[in-house]
């Protein structure tokens, strides 16, 4: 309980992370564009807008995938890798486990947390990019 006190008092903190993990991968992403071979500020441009593009439909994406987690659209696999794992281990019944789909799908449903951090984040991202466009096309 406590954990989850300490998480909630300071929910900026994923923000931050994520955000820095996001400039650190698109500056990688325009490092290897060449942004340091560019003369011209069309292209520096263009290349910025390249790289936020890049990351903020991945964040959106893999936050995307979490809400979906949540929904419970991937239950079936993951109850189908559970089963199958207790059948290759030749155990029928393990302590703890949950052995119908039911019971699967309710105890799986506490655990679930959605990202919405990597979905503010990434938008963030695209918004950035979107006004680096708008730069590029007025100084092309």
């Amino acid at each position: 309980m406590q954990k989850q006190e300490e998480t909630s008092s300071k929910p900026w903190v994923k923000y931050l992370v994520t955000s820095l993990f996001g400039l650190a991968a698109a500056f990688l992403i325009c490092v290897l564009k060449g942004i340091f071979r560019e003369s011209g500020a069309a292209s520096i441009v263009r290349i910025l807008s390249d790289g936020f593009t890049l990351v903020g439909i991945l964040w959106i994406c893999f936050g995307a995938l979490t809400v979906l987690n949540k929904a419970g659209a991937f239950d079936g696999l993951g109850y189908s890798f559970q089963s199958m794992l207790r059948v290759w281990r030749n155990k029928t019944k393990e302590d703890g486990k949950p052995n119908s789909y039911y019971d699967y799908k309710k105890a799986a449903d506490n655990k679930r947390k959605r990202a919405w951090h990597l979905i503010i984040v990434g938008a963030a991202f695209l918004v950035v990019s979107i006004v680096l466009v708008i730069i590029h096309s007025s100084i092309a």
